[in-house]
């Protein structure tokens, strides 16, 4: 009489630990969170109003991994977004500098610029920003756009309202040296 499991199943026992470390994708506890990246005073701060909520998300691509956060506030037009794009582990070919490099470097093509922000910003040159990260770009909209890189991880600061394009990018600029001190 065997007491012990069939061989097949005894197998299966000693390869699943192998495999769901190969297959597992990166925790979610180890992704940084955008919504802790900016303090609530520097909010208040720049838009004069106190911040109402915070929702935050995980995107997850072969390549990038992005954390992103909207802070709402009383104004709705008023509000921030901020996402944070720090490589995935699973991809070491392609990460968010190689991105970055792809979007403000590379001569124009159907990817020069920020997928997300094409809608919005076709035409909008991005203007180089200095003292911020390794480098920065401005991208003028009708919310504004900050992109700031430092090592291998970029973020992008949106901000609202309704004043001048250089105001919203002073306000942007605040912002990002709230959240560079916090970046991973």
């Amino acid at each position: 009489m065997n007491s012990g499991p069939p061989p097949f199943l005894s197998a299966v026992m000693c390869l699943l630990p192998a495999w769901l470390h190969i297959t597992a994708a990166p925790e979610t506890s180890k992704i940084p969170d955008a919504c802790a990246l900016l303090s609530n005073p520097a909010i208040e701060k720049v838009q004069g109003a106190p911040l109402k909520a915070k929702k935050g998300s995980v995107g997850k691509s072969n390549a990038v991994i992005t954390s992103q956060c909207f802070f709402a506030l009383a104004n709705s037009s008023d509000s921030i977004s901020l996402v944070l794009t720090i490589p995935n582990p699973a991809n070491s070919r392609i990460g968010p500098r190689e991105l970055w490099e792809k979007w403000f470097h590379e001569s124009a093509g159907p990817e020069k610029e920020p997928p997300r922000e094409k809608e919005t910003e076709k035409g909008a040159q991005p203007v180089p920003v200095s003292g911020l990260g390794d480098e920065a770009y401005w991208v003028q909209s009708f919310v504004g756009t900050l992109y700031v890189l430092r090592g291998n991880a970029f973020f992008r600061i949106s901000i609202g309202g309704k004043q001048n394009d250089a105001a919203r990018l002073q306000k942007a600029r605040i912002l990002a040296m709230d959240v560079l001190p916090r970046m991973p």
